[in-house]
């Protein structure tokens, strides 16, 4: 049973708590880019960590981006490169990068699964993600 930072487990909606755990799950794992570094946890990024939605979350994260040292405008130009930043992302040699693609796959497959996920959203990061699967 993993353990969770206590940001986490304050978090009072179940919804983005349950998010905020398989966040935690798939993207704190030693040896790979943490989720936690690029939104510049503990001295802050709880707020993103938690409530921004997953493509803004994959895009700050396949880009390496901390959501607080851009704007807004920045930031709904990466999602809306998203597909582009993840083919660019395969093109390179898997194993020399610190993303973990199976995890950010596993990710999405369990986030599937829960019954609060956003249609638009679900659509929107399967077809991204869909570009993991040829590889």
């Amino acid at each position: 049973m993993a353990t969770y930072p206590l940001f986490i487990r304050n978090q009072k909606d179940h919804a983005l708590q349950t998010r905020a755990k398989l966040r935690w799950k798939f993207f704190e794992e030693e040896g790979y880019r943490k989720l936690s570094d690029v939104f510049g946890l503990p001295n802050a990024g709880k707020y993103n960590y938690i409530n921004n939605r997953d493509e803004f979350m994959l895009a700050c994260y396949i880009q390496n981006v901390n959501p607080d040292h851009c704007s807004v405008n920045d930031i709904k130009k990466m999602v809306k490169k998203l597909g582009y930043y993840v083919s660019e992302l395969l093109k390179q040699d898997i194993t020399t990068t610190d993303i973990n693609i199976e995890a950010v796959y596993n990710y999405f497959d369990e986030r599937r699964k829960c019954n609060d996920w956003l249609s638009s959203e679900e659509k929107f990061c399967t077809e991204v993600l869909s570009q993991f699967k040829n590889n």
